[in-house]
């Protein structure tokens, strides 16, 4: 009975571990930023650029959500979000504003 419930809470820490890694993902964007920076709320990105050269590496594997905190952003040239940068239905990709 022992290795039973051994066994039982070995499988449901396992499930936890596995949901557990796709917890959302958040990138912050902020006109006093630097995009040598990591992207937290604390160490924002400067530009939309650099966030979404990140969405590769997430995208479509776990829900992102893109913050821009208020400001001004220049583009330097025209940026094109493909459909592989877009995530999933159940790992989505969001843009938005700071609230």
């Amino acid at each position: 009975m022992k290795n039973l419930l051994s066994t039982i809470l070995l499988i449901l820490l396992f499930a936890l571990n596995v949901n557990g890694q796709n917890t959302s993902l958040d990138l912050y964007i902020s006109p006093s930023g630097k995009d040598s920076q990591s992207g937290t709320k604390d160490a924002p990105f400067l530009s939309l650029e650099r966030a979404v050269a990140e969405l590769g590496e997430f995208a479509g594997k776990r829900p992102l959500t893109i913050w821009l905190n208020e400001g001004t952003y220049y583009l330097n040239e025209t940026m094109v979000i493909v459909s592989t940068l877009s995530g999933s239905e159940e790992n989505p990709v969001t843009f938005s504003a700071m609230p």
